[in-house]
């Protein structure tokens, strides 16, 4: 088996901790920046809505992904993101706030942002070999989490005794480091891949380059479709408290509550790095999806910020088991070469459902009392759980990627 502690993997480590640790500083500060400006929360709604929309150019970012130096890609996408964010504070110092600068920066980095995930589902396991993917994506959430606790409350912190554009500052000083990151990861990566006769790779390499409606046909017929499914419903759960916060809580214990999160986040990376495979568990991940609707529906009696403190943190370990378990076992069956197709094409799919969502919250949020949202999310999600078990099990979708990982393992001892 490769070694997780690669090189190549070690300074990505390094790089994209130290952006998460930026990035966790963003929402928090314009939130208040554009709740300070505007008195509404609508807009905090619409710039979730343009991040969400534009993963509609997912499946042309997973073209590009397939035949272009992801490295490079990836190390000049995060230079100007760094840029952008650079850009509209010297706007903002300058000229003073307006809806539409936030607007114009959020659009310039999701633009540049629908490359980092079929990007990086495309080389994570080139830098650490399919054996250890489980416990890379794991171990990556975990840090992303841990980060999170000590950012998200450190952003809190510094936006209310700094302001929000210390915090920004911040945020593109993070992307400026992961960029520069990239260029230091060598060419050689690793990529040592059993060749299955059968199973979901060898279909899915053959239908790689047909059109987006082959490629979509077969996300639904081979059960993958699980993947962005949850992903969907993970952000569902999660949307009324990344929306309504402003109005339920001051920033301080805005920035407590994703910590809680983030906390319960790492809490169930570092048991998904524990179980490694075992983790791969139709029934563990059928626990993470119905306990979802409860959580959302309790942020309609929740009035005290202890009791959404916990809430946070039980929200965070279920989706991030739900969402990892699921995104590992697609991961893994994906064959290199077209693992950037696959996930741009994905990427619509988990993500324009919330843009939706959020178009309809920044139209009429403002118009319902505080907390009245969560309960309807919540009846949504409840009916959609019997969808997501019926998918689940309508394949063998997570016996296949345990199959798969053992056979790759094999390869690479080999």
């Amino acid at each position: 088996m490769l070694s997780l502690w690669s090189r190549n993997f070690t300074i990505y480590f390094v790089g994209a901790i130290t952006s998460a640790l930026g990035t966790t500083l963003a929402p928090i500060a314009l939130g208040i920046l554009i709740y300070t400006a505007t008195g509404s929360t609508s807009d905090i709604a619409i710039v979730l809505a343009i991040t969400t929309g534009m993963s509609l150019l997912g499946p042309f970012a997973g073209r590009v992904v397939d035949k272009a130096n992801t490295r490079a890609l990836l190390g000049w996408c995060n230079v100007a993101r760094a840029t952008s964010i650079a850009a509209f504070l010297f706007y903002h110092h300058n000229f003073g706030l307006n809806s539409f600068a936030v607007y114009g920066m959020t659009f310039a980095n999701a633009l540049l942002g629908i490359f980092m995930r079929p990007s990086m589902g495309s080389m994570m396991p080139r830098l650490v070999g399919l054996g250890n993917i489980v416990r890379a994506n794991s171990l990556m959430g975990a840090a992303y989490s841990v980060t999170g606790v000590g950012g998200f409350v450190i952003g809190g912190m510094l936006v209310g005794i700094m302001g929000p554009e210390t915090a920004l500052f911040c945020n593109a000083a993070s992307f400026l480091i992961l960029g520069l990151a990239f260029f230091f990861i060598q060419e050689d990566l690793y990529a040592q891949e059993s060749q299955m006769a059968s199973g979901i790779r060898k279909a899915a390499a053959a239908v790689a380059n047909r059109s987006t409606k082959e490629i979509l046909l077969f996300i639904w017929q081979s059960g993958i479709v699980v993947m962005p499914v949850t992903i969907v419903f993970a952000g569902l759960a999660t949307s009324p408290y990344r929306v309504e916060w402003p109005r339920l809580l001051t920033s301080m214990e805005a920035g407590f509550f994703f910590a809680f999160v983030a906390a319960g986040t790492a809490i169930s990376s570092a048991l998904i790095f524990r179980l490694k495979d075992r983790a791969l568990d139709q029934k563990l991940f059928f626990l993470a999806i119905f306990a979802l609707p409860v959580l959302t529906g309790l942020g309609y009696v929740a009035r005290e910020p202890v009791m959404l403190l916990a809430i946070g943190a039980v929200l965070g370990f279920t989706t991030n088991f739900a969402t990892s378990v699921s995104y590992s076992a697609i991961q893994s069956q994906l064959p290199q070469g077209a693992r950037g197709r696959f996930f741009g094409v994905l990427q619509p799919l988990e993500q324009f459902p919330l843009f939706g969502v959020f178009l309809l919250m920044g139209a009429g949020v403002d118009a319902l009392p505080a907390g009245v949202i969560f309960p309807l999310i919540a009846a949504l999600l409840l009916c959609a759980s019997f969808g997501v078990l019926w998918l689940v099990n309508k394949n063998t979708l997570f016996e296949k990627a345990v199959e798969a990982i053992q056979a790759d393992r094999t390869a690479a001892a080999s």
